[in-house]
């Protein structure tokens, strides 16, 4: 059965809602012995309340893990983590309902397009490039904040008396 397929649209959209406040979309570098890095999709989603993470893993799967303070006068939290594939199937889920986070999903979802779905490859020095590109591009959206990513919602203002 394909991940959040059984969720209710109403879930998706609060699972979207939840991801667009707390969650992050990276591309990370791994090595893997390798002298050149590579990437890896990942999405995360960090919270101090762990039963509304492990809706998350009851959804799309994933695992749900405790992070312990670092300091003295912090708190605890969980972290939600799903990679690569799984990662691009949930962002494929919660796309029609991100607002936030969609210029992100969007380009995860095109470097996935990038990545060999059997075994290993040795992709071509222009798929290579084009993967560059969207991890540069997916540092300068996660760098730019909130405010530059919100989206007007399609309904009308309503004016405050």
């Amino acid at each position: 059965m394909p991940l959040g397929q059984g969720v209710s649209v109403v879930d998706l959209a609060y699972l979207a809602g939840f991801f667009d406040g707390e969650g992050s979309v990276m591309l990370q570098s791994v090595r893997f012995g390798r002298a050149v890095p590579s990437h890896r999709l990942a999405i995360v989603v960090d919270n101090t309340a762990e039963h509304a993470l492990l809706r998350f893993a009851c959804a799309f799967g994933g695992s749900v893990i405790r992070i312990r303070p670092s300091r003295a006068n912090q708190r605890g939290h969980f972290r939600w983590t799903a990679s690569d594939r799984r990662a691009e199937a949930v962002l494929r889920a919660l796309l029609p309902h991100l607002h936030v986070k969609r210029d992100q999903a969007d380009v995860a979802l095109l470097f996935r397009a990038t990545v060999c779905r059997r075994g290993s490859c040795r992709p071509p020095q222009d798929v290579l490039n084009r993967r560059s590109e969207l991890v540069a591009r997916i540092h300068q959206l996660n760098a730019r904040g909130v405010g530059a990513a919100l989206r007007c919602l399609s309904v009308p203002a309503v004016s405050v008396s």
